[in-house]
């Protein structure tokens, strides 16, 4: 069975960004990396509140698991869609772990418009986009972005497979800059430093919707969420790292990167 989070009571509310209302802040960010030897992909934790008549946030996953399908998804854009999208991708892989495959414009590719369609017929207008970064580990270790977009003046279900890198979320966010420059082909367990720093500088960059950070990575042998305390040895070494480079090119220490390095 996949994790129950994203049915939680709280999760029912408006939450996430809609790429129609621009005064909403753009929440996530999360970035998907393919390695030698495996996939991982970074999130934050924040959600912001939009509907209440002040702003509020509240911490949680924005991930979807099931670890018998070996299907691990990261939601993206208006929450509430893109969790909704992670079940009919969970539910599509327990049915056919290679749907994935067929081509896209081929015949066979029925899968992909099927999600779409299934999640379009209950999402209310103006919460359409959502996008969904997913890793497999069967029948082979892939990473993909899943994603609803809106072609002329339709919503249509796009799936694309990722042979390096690729961003969700708050994507206009300089922080993508970490992975934009030094992002190479590498074992997962080298990556991990890299990816851990861009979601905490992207909170940094948009402290009003992004926050916190999770990590799952995928291999050959399974689905392997970060624990607790490897996510705060990351968070800490982020802000140290932060804290060295600003003092490397102003040679002055920063009230500010001294205060999140001890967070």
């Amino acid at each position: 069975m996949g994790l129950s989070i994203g049915d939680s009571p709280e999760l029912s509310l408006d939450v996430g960004f809609s790429s129609q209302t621009v005064e909403e802040i753009p929440m996530t960010m999360q970035v998907g990396m393919v390695g030698t030897d495996g996939v991982l992909i970074a999130s934050d934790t924040k959600f912001a509140e939009n509907n209440l008549p002040i702003r509020g946030s509240f911490g949680g996953t924005k991930f979807k698991m099931d670890h018998k399908c070996g299907v691990a998804v990261s939601c993206a854009g208006s929450m509430n869609t893109a969790f909704r999208l992670a079940d009919e991708i969970i539910s599509e892989s327990r049915q056919d772990e290679g749907w994935r495959f067929a081509p896209l414009g081929s015949s066979d590719c029925g899968a992909t418009q099927r999600i779409g369609e299934r999640v379009l017929k209950a999402t209310d207008a103006g919460r359409e986009h959502a996008q969904c970064l997913i890793a497999f580990t069967r029948p082979s270790v892939d990473l993909y972005l899943f994603q609803l977009v809106k072609i002329g003046r339709e919503w249509e279900p796009v799936c694309q497979e990722i042979m390096t890198k690729k961003f969700a979320g708050d994507t206009a966010n300089a922080a993508i800059f970490w992975g934009e420059r030094y992002y190479r082909k590498m074992p997962i367990e080298k990556l991990i430093p890299l990816a851990a720093h861009l979601i905490t500088a992207a909170s940094a960059l948009n402290s009003a919707g992004i926050g916190g950070l999770e990590i799952v990575v995928c291999n050959s042998s399974g689905i392997h969420p970060w624990s607790d305390e490897s996510i705060f040895d990351l968070r800490i070494k982020s802000s140290e790292r932060d804290k060295i480079l600003g003092e490397s090119l102003f040679g002055i220490s920063d009230p500010e990167n001294d205060r999140r390095a001890h967070i």
